[in-house]
């Protein structure tokens, strides 16, 4: 809701056959409205700017004594007159000399008004129109138009109107958003879970979360930004695909625990300040994760969802609240060598089979994995697999769709990933087995490029990883 609008005009001598220019000039920058206004308002909030309407003519030229003008001023299609209407209040000049009465229109719900300007000297060579009451009813860049005219006959001055941006299109006056992690390079950059438990990922920074005010856009046409107090709450969660290892989150001032797979914030009152800035640029809040130390993280994203901010009217007629700052911010990752996935695995004796060549370990390492089915078919549930197996005096291991080393059941195709828990660089390279003909198949997953820790491979055909 936008009231008062403070319309300055000032018009220059006329002398005939002088050249003229008719100008709308912007005295202030035109205001950018919030985003967060309720359209059109109800509690008579000001929304002021200096507009001034030049008709310029030679240098030392006046209108002459006794000229008449009808000065005619339309707003734009989304601002209106409001209830009070536009008369003059105040008509001022370098020198006395021009009076300027209402004519027409102005009234309530109207778009335009227009004033009878006559000279009684032809010294005066400016205007001041105060006109109360202008109500902005929706968003959008807003333009007023000036147009002078003579009275007898008429006729335009210097061929018609001119006009200026009053009003600039809507903008939020809160920003925010949330993202990843940077500050640890990995592969995307996600959050890795060490080795070799798997618990401890305590005081880790997964992600940022910025919510600040921005002080050029006004909720009020005296230019005045949002404010702190203009906020009543910010609330969001930070959900976890899993759960399981989780303990907690920080983000600045708050700790709140998981309930499942959920932590929820509820930046309130005071609290609000611990979270918005009121001020831009401004540095983004750190999402800090605690695990309990003492379950195994798994493999899991973490997201803030159901943001939502609330606001008060108490100042500026603001809608009651709209959505906050959402998104994905780092996934966490173990750091196991990752391979697959591979289709096309058979688990039944006879049929084609899948060979695996691990290559890499320490000899005769002994080192933990797991196999993760998804997929499959027949007696075999989707499921994740672990063991743990010993390489050969040469740093190999090898193993085949059948049963992966033992661990997992008979099933029939299916599509399998598998994890080998050490930080040594591996290589896994596939072939494909049936009747004792043997085919390369699968190859080139020792890709690591964009791997984990420099570990994990990237997409190839159908062996790649996420």
């Amino acid at each position: 809701m936008f009231k008062k609008l403070l319309l300055a005009g000032s018009i220059a001598a006329l002398t005939t056959g002088s050249a003229q220019a008719l100008d709308v000039v912007n005295n202030n920058t035109a205001l950018t409205p919030a985003l967060e206004l309720s359209l059109p308002g109800a509690t008579g909030q000001e929304f002021e700017t200096d507009i001034s309407v030049d008709l310029d003519t030679t240098a030392g030229a006046f209108y002459p004594t006794g000229t008449t003008f009808v000065l005619t001023i339309d707003l734009p299609a989304n601002m209106i007159f409001g209830p009070a209407g536009a008369p003059v209040t105040a008509v001022t000049g370098s020198q006395p000399g021009l009076v300027v009465t209402p004519s027409s229109g102005g009234g309530a719900g109207a778009t335009s008004v227009e004033y009878l300007v006559s000279t009684t000297s032809t010294a005066e060579n400016s205007i001041t129109f105060s006109v109360t009451d202008v109500e902005l009813l929706s968003c959008g860049e807003g333009d007023i138009t000036m147009a002078a005219v003579t009275e007898a006959g008429n006729l335009p001055i210097d061929g018609g109107s001119a006009s200026g941006t009053i009003v600039e299109d809507c903008e939020s006056a809160l920003n925010h958003s949330v993202e990843e992690d940077f500050t640890t390079p990995n592969a995307f950059n996600d959050t890795v879970v060490l080795l070799p438990t798997y618990t401890n990922l305590n005081d880790t920074t997964v992600g940022l979360i910025n919510y600040y005010i921005d002080n050029a856009v006004s909720i009020d046409g005296l230019g005045n930004p949002l404010t702190l107090a203009d906020i009543d709450s910010v609330t969001f969660d930070v959900e976890a695909g899993d759960g399981v290892g989780l303990q907690d989150v920080t983000i600045t001032t708050d700790t709140e625990a998981f309930s499942g797979t959920t932590a929820s914030f509820d930046f309130s009152g005071a609290n609000v300040a611990n979270l918005v800035s009121p001020t831009h640029p401004s540095p983004a809040n750190t999402i800090v994760l605690q695990t309990n130390g003492t379950d195994e993280v798994e493999v899991q994203s973490l997201d803030v969802v159901n943001a939502l901010v609330t606001f008060n009217d108490g100042n500026a007629d603001l809608v009651d609240s709209e959505p906050g700052a959402e998104g994905g911010i780092d996934d966490l990752e173990r750091q196991g060598q990752v391979f697959g996935v591979f289709d096309w695995n058979d688990g039944r004796a006879g049929r084609t089979t899948s060979v695996y060549r691990a290559t890499g370990f320490q000899p005769g390492q002994t080192f933990d994995y797991e196999v993760e089915m998804t997929n499959s078919i027949f007696a075999a549930p989707n499921n994740v697999f672990r063991g743990t197996a010993t390489a050969d005096i040469v740093g190999e291991f090898v193993m085949t769709s059948v049963g992966f080393g033992g661990i997992v059941p008979v099933f029939g195709r299916g599509d399998a990933e598998i994890t080998f828990e050490v930080t040594e660089t591996l290589d896994v390279d596939r072939l494909m087995v049936r009747n004792g003909i043997s085919t390369e198949f699968g190859d080139g997953a020792n890709s690591n490029e964009f791997a984990f820790s420099n570990n994990q491979p990237v997409n190839d055909g159908d062996n790649f990883s996420e």
